[in-house]
């Protein structure tokens, strides 16, 4: 089978599971990033692991999310025949570490934001500014835009409300069907890696899209002091997440010191 036809195939399979429609863009794109230099049907080991080398600066995030689809992809495969052994797995799997918070700093967004086409600025934008995923900043639409801000549903089905900044609205005024259309398949969204590549193209290392995010976290708890507006904003489930992308600054450790009462 072509690498097409097991695509669309697998697709069509997790459809019949219920997979959300951005699940299945998502899981599209990884696999794009494997089909596009390799045959599903016969890859090894190590032809997928020299692909994952080619993309080593990506986040682990991305690459965990990469490594999950071909699970599930050569999971499906191997129970339906289509390949007699599963390539990915005795591929160890890709940790996601809790790391620190590490937002871009203002010198660097600026310099990005000076280097960047207008379509590659409204991306920065989004992310710096709204605390957008590359996956929301691909999928946005004119009708996530609203006067009371984006509106993103995630998750669960869990929607989420992000006020719009003006510098961020400036950029957003003429909206019109999708924010980023795709060149190559009309009437649809470009694609995760399509947003990624973007960026990378400007921001410095060793920053990625995710900093812009951990910025904008950054950012609103600092000036709000709350972690649960934070939390609300970014969509996450627990205020512990939202603590992992709040960085916390001398400055802060030493106001926070100076508050103490005599």
């Amino acid at each position: 089978m072509t690498n097409d036809t097991l695509t669309r195939d697998w697709l069509t399979y997790l459809e019949g599971l219920g997979r959300a429609p951005k699940t299945l863009k998502a899981r599209a794109c990884h696999l794009r990033q494997f089909s596009s230099r390799l045959d599903l049907a016969t890859a090894t080991e190590d032809e997928l692991l020299a692909v994952f080398r080619e993309r080593s600066d990506y986040s682990a995030e991305t690459l965990h999310g990469m490594q999950a689809t071909l699970r599930s992809f050569y999971g499906w495969a191997v129970r339906r025949g289509h390949v007699t052994t599963n390539p990915v797995l005795d591929i160890p799997t890709f940790r996601v570490p809790a790391g620190v918070p590490k937002p871009i700093d203002e010198v660097a967004l600026r310099r990005a934001l000076s280097l960047a086409d207008p379509d590659t600025r409204r991306m920065l934008m989004l992310g710096a500014y709204a605390g957008l995923r590359i996956s929301e900043i691909a999928n946005l639409h004119e009708s996530n835009i609203s006067p009371n801000g984006i509106i993103l549903k995630g998750k669960g089905g869990r929607t989420r409300r992000i006020p719009i900044h003006p510098l961020l609205a400036a950029e957003l005024v003429d909206v019109n069907g999708w924010v980023f259309p795709s060149p190559t398949r009309p009437g649809k969204p470009v694609c995760t890696e399509y947003i990624a590549q973007r960026l990378k193209r400007v921001l410095p290392k060793p920053y990625t899209a995710h900093s812009l995010r951990h910025r904008f976290a950054t950012q609103a708890y600092s000036t709000t002091h709350n972690i649960r507006a934070v939390q609300s904003m970014l969509g996450h489930t627990s205020p512990d997440t939202t603590a992992r992308y709040v960085a916390i600054f001398d400055d802060d450790l030493a106001a926070a010191v100076n508050a103490i009462a005599a």
